[in-house]
């Protein structure tokens, strides 16, 4: 459809009922991956991008019931977690699953989004964002790959190089070092040989608390509780 011809002259009375706004909807379906249970959202609209987001879903592994509006979403198992070419280039929103898959699993693989009707829309703020909360970010052959890393193993590969090279890291390189280590002990193991390059660049803020902390053994990994999540999503606006 290209355009709608609307000829006036005619007074208007009746009842439309509004739908939900898509995105709304979207984010909120999206976001029940974060913790198992049965997750509700109601007034949900009918939309293309709606139906592309129930797939997701359940290639995924969620379990989807859809009736008259409403989702009820089974996140308890969670079988995948690759976000593929197919479904995110026709929906953008897909790259929403990023963070939820992240949080849940430690890590998340997702296609890159394809064209946009409205000009270009990069999505170079999420990645930024993950990266600043700590996951390690790469882009290979189209995809996202994301992982999230613990603090004790990011900050023992740091004092490893700093100890080996005499240069104290910031916190975004860290991530890049225990990547690389991670890759050359997976490597020795299988007697794969691999060439692993990463730039030791030089921008952040080197966080020299964190590191007392880490080396006074005060610093310590945090993982959310389920029951928590559970929690912090119950607390969310009602739709529907």
């Amino acid at each position: 459809m290209d355009k709608i011809i609307i000829r006036g002259g005619t007074p208007l009375s009746g009842t439309v009922r509004v739908s939900g706004a898509k995105n709304s909807a979207l984010p909120l379906l999206f976001a029940t991956l974060l913790a198992p249970g049965v997750h509700h959202v109601g007034n949900v609209p009918r939309l293309r991008d709606i139906d592309t987001a129930e797939k997701l879903l359940k290639i995924l592994g969620a379990d989807v019931v859809r009736e008259n509006g409403s989702f009820a979403v089974d996140a308890g198992r969670i079988q995948s977690v690759e976000a593929p070419y197919d479904l995110v280039r026709t929906m953008r929103a897909s790259v929403l699953v990023l963070g939820p898959l992240l949080a849940r699993c430690g890590h998340a693989r997702v296609s890159l989004p394809g064209g946009c009707a409205i000009g270009a829309r990069p999505i170079n703020l999420h990645l930024k964002g993950l990266e600043a909360l700590g996951a390690e970010i790469n882009l290979d052959h189209g995809y996202v790959e994301a992982r999230a890393v613990h603090q004790l193993e990011t900050f023992e590969a740091g004092i490893m190089f700093a100890r080996a090279e005499g240069i104290l890291s910031a916190p975004e390189t860290m991530h890049a070092i225990r990547a690389a280590i991670d890759e050359a002990l997976v490597c020795k193991e299988t007697g794969e040989a691999k060439t692993i390059l990463f730039n030791h660049s030089g921008h952040g803020h080197v966080d020299m608390n964190a590191y007392d902390a880490y080396l006074s053994g005060k610093l310590q990994d945090y993982e959310y509780p389920d029951a928590l999540i559970r929690e912090c999503l119950a607390d969310l606006p009602k739709v529907g």
